[in-house]
Parts: structure tokens; sequence; C-alpha cells
């Protein structure tokens, strides 16, 4: 049986928060499916964004989000394993990873710096999300920052039909 969502996640580009957030406040029961956690070495792309030195360990946690009990977007966090001990013993635990991270080990992100680009699914994302491969979707590419400095790489792919991003601007840029 199909039950069709009429949802769209609004979120807000002019404070920090995250899908799992957004979808809460509009009313969604939200959960994490298929939760794999890994460990991996720093590319040099994801070192530089971590300002780290290339081949430090990382944590790499994928993730279904639901939205009530409809696939709403495909998640995936790089945090380096030093800030993270044991975090294997946490898999499938938790639906939201920036308050996980606040309530079980004490880091707060203070920040973020997104990247939105639109792409189509390919198979494997696809499936996740159950529609089919081609199907328009909403990247973010975030990386999130304490006060020290930066915590995790995060991509959301989001149905692009089913997410949308407010911006409010103020003044022009002078010349």
């Amino acid at each position: 049986r199909t039950r069709v969502l009429d949802y769209k996640t609004v979120q807000s580009m002019n404070f920090f928060t995250s899908f799992t957030e957004s979808l809460k406040n509009k009313g969604y029961q939200v959960r994490s499916v298929e939760m794999k956690i890994d460990r991996m070495p720093a590319s040099p792309s994801r070192a530089l964004e971590l300002r780290l030195p290339v081949g430090e360990e990382l944590v790499r946690i994928r993730r279904v989000q639901l939205a009530d009990e409809q696939p709403a977007g495909i998640l995936v966090n790089y945090v380096p394993a030093a800030l993270v001990p044991g975090i294997e013993k946490y898999t499938n635990t938790f639906n939201s990873f920036y308050r996980f991270l606040q309530d079980v080990y004490g880091i707060e992100i203070k920040s973020s710096r997104d990247i939105i680009t639109a792409r189509v699914l390919d198979q494997a994302d696809a499936s996740l999300l159950g529609v089919k491969p081609g199907t328009p979707a909403m990247c973010d590419k975030r990386i999130t920052y304490s006060a020290n400095g930066p915590i995790s790489i995060d991509r959301l792919i989001a149905l692009a039909d089913k997410y949308e991003i407010v911006v409010d601007m103020k003044g022009r840029l002078k010349e």
C-alpha cells in the first residue's frame, strides 16, 4: 500500500538547524533507519575542510531519515574519530546527529557553511528513497563548526519536491 505524504520541509538558512529538526518542527514523526557507522582515512579534500592531516581517521555515519515512516532524505556525516570515541555502540540509537553530539559528547555546533546543489538520483540513492533513478534531488553539503573549529562534514540528499530553503536577506552589497 502506498501512502502519499504532502509535505515540504522548509529549512531557514538564517539560523542553524538540522534536517531532522526541520521535519519535527513541521509535525512529522522522525526516525533513522539503515544506519551504518564505519571508519575511513580522511581524503585530502575532507582533511582540508576539517583542518586535519590527510589520512587521519574519520567516522562516517550514513542513514535514511523517515518522516511519518516515509523516506525523506539520506544523511551522511563525517567526523574526526578522536571526537567521538566508541560511537559504534550508538548505531541505530539516535535521529538527530547534532543533538546526539551535544548530549553524548558535549560538542555544541555554533555555525555552519552550506553549499546547496541540485542533481538527479542514481540507482542506489533512488532505491533508498523509494523513487525512480533520475528523480530530482537537492543536496546540501554542510561543514559544521564549534567554537574551536570544524566538527563535521554533513551531506543531505532530499527529494527536490519535498525540500524548500528560505533565505532572508537585508541590504545590498556596496560596490
